[in-house]
């Protein structure tokens, strides 16, 4: 039997063709806060980031700091402000190394179906929270912070994800290619994984948009010429309000629409490894590019060719919508709060297996055994607290947690969501 040679080693702080995944940032990270809970002043704890964690750093966390303009004073706040959730995640973190020789198989199958992959640095760090994955000057950064969970292999997807990024080389940057290199991203990490992304994520924008293509479709098809500048970019793509279909309201649809449109690329044609090296090797220089590769792909209705062949890129000018806005999540019965989410009609309730409630109130940890929600045959979770559970003199933030991992976003009709996180409002002393 052969030997597995493991390609993944952690030498030194430099991520090279036998080296792909470094996590010494996080080993690093926790050193820093187990000394920087023992800090009162503000300088000193300052001065502790700076020298446990920042000029200890990976070239990964110094293209973070670079990139972000984040100071040792960005990670302090960030301490102070979530210390309780951050020890809920610190084991799930520590199993990053666990997760390299599966990286190292899942990168050594791309480089045969596309052999002109060229090496890239995978460095995980712990950030502030502001993404889960990033490809900046050509290195894979994964958050850890915000996507480490108790499943083995949670880094996998993510880093072949981004991996596929550093590959790409497209100039343009308006909502159709934006759209596509996303959902190229998605694509080819999916052909490298064991499962769908549907799987892994059940509650996700895959799985979302598998049950309402044709609705986002029509959606998606008004918006393809939005140029970068223009709101409505920003609803399909990273993290931002997200659209509204069939009564849900999903984040990163856009993504979802690339995917769709790389996948129909790729099954249509005759020569799959010469289909990766196209939509990899191709980046688009110009948005007709991108247009020219949508209707390519095979994947636009015959009635929208005429369409799509039209579309002018610019500004795009929404239509408008009515939308009556209601408190959601949860209602008020005497002295109770009773949390409840209903089952979108857009989603399959079968892949459900547990709703939880996460929040200000239980260190945001959708794991938390006193929060799983009861289904009370009518399409609906709820779950019932006595009001004193809870801050009423401020109000609190929640979110509804599918599954452990899959954080639901408010629908476009809830009128108590937080502008910035998105979260849920649960204001008691509203209901005095």
């Amino acid at each position: 039997m052969k030997k597995k040679i493991l390609l993944l080693l952690i030498i030194g702080n430099v991520a090279t063709a036998q080296n792909r995944a470094v996590t010494t940032d996080i080993t690093n990270f926790w050193a820093l806060f187990d000394s920087i809970k023992k800090v009162r002043n503000p300088k000193d704890k300052i001065n502790l980031v700076q020298k446990m964690y920042i000029d200890k750093g990976t070239i990964g966390l110094k293209t973070v700091i670079n990139h972000f303009r984040y100071s040792a004073e960005t990670w302090v706040d960030y301490i102070d402000k979530n210390a309780g959730t951050l020890d809920r995640i610190r084991p799930y973190t520590l199993t990053a190394y666990k997760q390299q020789e599966t990286l190292d198989t899942k990168l050594a199958d791309f480089k045969k179906v596309y052999p002109n992959l060229s090496n890239s640095g995978i460095y995980f760090v712990i950030g502030v929270g502001e993404f889960g994955g990033n490809a900046i000057k050509g290195n894979c950064i994964i958050g850890a912070e915000v996507i480490a969970n108790d499943q083995p292999d949670w880094a996998v997807y993510m880093a072949l994800h981004e991996y596929v990024h550093t590959q790409q080389t497209s100039k343009v940057y308006d909502l159709l290619a934006h759209c596509i290199d996303e959902g190229m991203a998605d694509f080819v990490a999916e052909l490298l994984l064991d499962k769908k992304i549907a799987e892994y994520n059940p509650s996700g924008y895959i799985a979302f948009g598998l049950q309402n293509e044709k609705e986002i479709w029509e959606r998606f098809k008004i918006y393809l010429g939005s140029d970068y500048d223009n709101g409505n970019f920003h609803n399909w793509l990273y993290g931002s309000k997200g659209i509204t279909i069939n009564e849900s309201t999903m984040k990163d649809l856009g993504y979802f629409m690339g995917y769709q449109i790389c996948k129909s690329y790729y099954n249509n044609s005759k020569n799959k490894n010469k289909a990766i090296a196209e939509m990899l090797g191709n980046g688009f220089k110009t948005n007709e590019e991108a247009k020219n590769f949508l209707l390519q792909s095979g994947y636009v209705p015959d009635e929208d060719i005429a369409f799509v062949k039209n579309v002018k890129f610019g500004k795009i000018t929404p239509p408008k919508e009515n939308i009556i806005k209601v408190i959601y999540g949860y209602r008020i019965e005497n002295n109770d709060v009773v949390f409840e989410y209903k089952i979108p009609k857009s989603m399959d309730k079968s892949l459900i297996k547990t709703v939880t409630i996460a929040g200000t109130f239980n260190n945001w940890n959708p794991n938390d055994s006193n929060y799983i929600m009861t289904f009370n045959n009518k399409d609906k979770y709820e779950l019932r607290f006595s009001k004193n559970k809870f801050n009423i003199s401020k109000p609190e933030q929640f979110k509804f947690v599918i599954n452990e991992n899959g954080w639901q976003n408010p629908p476009e009709t809830a009128l108590n969501v937080d502008g910035k996180d998105g979260n849920l409002i649960l204001d008691l002393k509203q209901n005095e």
